[in-house]
């Protein structure tokens, strides 16, 4: 299991008087703004409510996940000079890692999305 940075443990106790403008520590534990992934989770017809719960799980397991698939493409580029991520590294990982195959197909437009 993961251990939580050293500076994740030592923020404030959410029940003391602290700003309204500082984020809870929930946020802290993810990558990823929550109040997105809520967004893109409320475009399916059948949710109408997303709990708070769910959000940060979705959102830890969607960090978890890149982190995996981004692992795997940096172990692609490793004999190469490069050091930066490309599509054709996500493209080669989708094919050739058959835990991340699910995905073929799924970058072909993904300029669309960004």
């Amino acid at each position: 299991m993961e251990e939580v940075p050293k500076k994740i443990k030592k923020t404030q106790d959410l029940n003391s008087n602290s700003s309204p403008n500082q984020t809870p520590m929930v946020d802290k534990l993810t990558k990823l703004p929550q109040s997105r992934i809520k967004q893109i989770m409320k475009i399916d017809k059948e949710v109408s409510l997303v709990s708070a719960e769910a959000c940060f799980l979705t959102c830890r397991a969607t960090d978890m996940f890149i982190s995996v698939l981004s692992y795997e493409c940096s172990k692609m580029v490793e004999g190469t000079k490069r050091k930066t991520l490309i599509k054709i590294d996500f493209d080669k990982v989708i094919k050739h890692v058959e835990k991340f195959t699910f995905l073929d197909g799924t970058f072909f437009n993904i300029h669309v999305f960004l």
